[in-house]
């Protein structure tokens, strides 16, 4: 059912008056009324079988309950005051005859200030609240499959999980470009369906939340997921990575990417969980892997660090492309571990370790340190990590030794690479400035995008100051490149 219009066949009034019509004159009215009711259940029945969203249902309850605004082309729904059970009994009424629901967000036209727009649906956050626990158990009997087309619903998927807990059926999206290919995309899935879907040979992507409980018998027959090239899995909300780490200890994955997220952490959830994927991950198809860790409580001040112990592991994953951890952990890690790192991965093109949240302490590794990176990984194009820029270059003989490696080896220009030193440490004064920019240039001719201190939380009180010298740096290397040109000109 669309949330504009109805099908001309489905008004109740014309069965009514196509039912007279058809109907011997001699029929009494009470015989009509009986059938004139049934066609009536039976019309219902189709113009709520399938919505486009649950805003329908919303404008079936009582006037004065549910809210409309129009915010520039944004048409929202509030409620005005509290539900009644009342309410329920109007809002089940329908709701027990949908069938299938798109949570999506739907649009349509409106006239506004007499002239047509477009405007979108917007659940207000309040409505979802009260619709998420609802005082039934199944506010939807018949619902079947849900539509999950549009990306950004899917954290409105989420809060609303509850609503259909009896759900038998999910959307599969094919790609007629490849058969047998599919991807799935589910707001929660518990591990039985989750174990079930491991067997799947033609699902190639799945994105979903494991659902609670984790059962610690739960066990995979065969290699888990044979086709699968893309898996994304979030934690249920305070769960940590420990809880894929004790999943993926029980199966045997060749998976070709791995994302994998969690909104809280625990000292030892980082290093069991990459211990599980180097493990029992096939080393020779996994080229992606993002980890993340996004605790609140550690914004502030990091509980947990991240080190070399702690990724170690990962080392015999040697067709990584891409190794993106992202973690609220301080990151412990010197220049001899970046390298080893380095050494293992050669096909590696995107190391980011700590991207949105900097390492949170005083870099271990030196800026000299990116030499040897480059060196060792002919593919990288995009590099985010912290280096000490301060501490080390207040010694003139490591000063000298940053000088006189700008000038040796210059490695062949990679086109677009971006490189992000996060909370990197500098030292001030026009002699390091000057240092620094000069090997930066010779080591990275073409930028696309170099960017430092632009972490979230950051934990330095001198996070701004950091920020002006770096920015001092960019402008020496503009410099030189303009000069480099204008030579080249010649």
């Amino acid at each position: 059912m669309s949330t504009t219009s109805t099908h001309h066949a489905l008004f109740i009034d014309e069965i009514i008056v196509d039912v007279v019509r058809h109907a011997e004159h001699d029929r009494d009215l009470a015989a009509l009324a009986r059938v004139s009711r049934s066609f009536s259940e039976h019309a219902l029945d189709a113009l709520w079988f399938q919505l486009d969203s649950c805003v329908p249902l919303l404008r079936c309850l009582p006037d004065g309950l549910i809210g409309e605004e129009i915010h520039d082309s944004l048409l929202t729904y509030t409620i005005q005051r509290p539900i009644t059970s009342a309410d329920w009994t109007i809002f089940l009424k329908h709701a027990r005859r949908v069938v299938h629901l798109d949570w999506g967000l739907g649009s349509r036209a409106l006239s506004i200030d007499g002239k047509d727009s477009s405007a979108a649906q917007a659940i207000h956050p309040e409505v979802l609240n009260v619709l998420s626990a609802p005082p039934v158990s199944h506010p939807f009997p018949k619902l079947l499959p849900q539509s999950l087309a549009s990306s950004s619903s899917w954290e409105r998927c989420l809060s609303i999980r509850p609503l259909y807990p009896s759900s038998s059926h999910w959307e599969i999206y094919v790609r007629r470009c490849a058969s047998s290919s599919g991807t799935l995309r589910l707001p929660a899935l518990d591990i039985p369906s989750f174990r079930q879907l491991s067997s799947s040979k033609s699902l190639q992507e799945l994105l979903t939340e494991l659902q609670e409980p984790f059962p610690d018998n739960i066990q995979f027959d065969g290699p888990a997921f044979p086709a699968i090239t893309f898996l994304t899995l979030r934690t249920p909300p305070r769960r940590t990575l420990k809880v894929f780490a004790d999943i993926i200890k029980k199966m045997s994955i060749s998976s070709k990417m791995f994302n994998l997220f969690a909104d809280s952490t625990e000292e030892a959830a980082l290093a069991d969980l990459i211990g599980a994927i180097s493990a029992h991950c096939n080393p020779e198809i996994l080229d992606y892997l993002m980890i993340v860790e996004n605790d609140i409580s550690q914004h502030r001040e990091p509980h947990f660090c991240m080190t070399s112990s702690t990724l170690r592991p990962a080392l015999r994953l040697s067709s990584l492309a891409s190794f993106d951890i992202n973690t609220d952990r301080s990151v412990q890690l010197n220049n001899d571990d970046l390298l080893e790192m380095a050494s293992a991965w050669p096909k590696l093109g995107n190391l980011s370790l700590n991207y949105h949240s900097g390492w949170r302490i005083h870099s271990q590794a030196t800026l000299i340190v990116l030499r040897g990176l480059l060196d060792r990984l002919p593919r990288l194009k995009r590099l985010s990590i912290a280096v000490d820029a301060e501490r080390a270059l207040t010694d003139d003989k490591i000063l000298q030794e940053l000088t006189h490696s700008s000038s040796i080896n210059p490695r062949t220009a990679v086109p677009a690479f971006k490189l992000d030193l996060l909370d990197s440490r500098i030292g001030a004064g026009a002699r390091i400035i000057n240092a620094i920019a000069e090997f930066l240039s010779d080591l990275f001719p073409s930028f696309r995008y170099f960017d430092y201190w632009q972490v979230q939380n950051p934990t330095h009180a001198d996070a701004r100051t950091q920020a002006e010298q770096w920015s001092a740096v960019k402008r020496e290397m503009e410099s030189m490149r303009q000069v480099k040109s204008q030579e080249k000109a010649r």
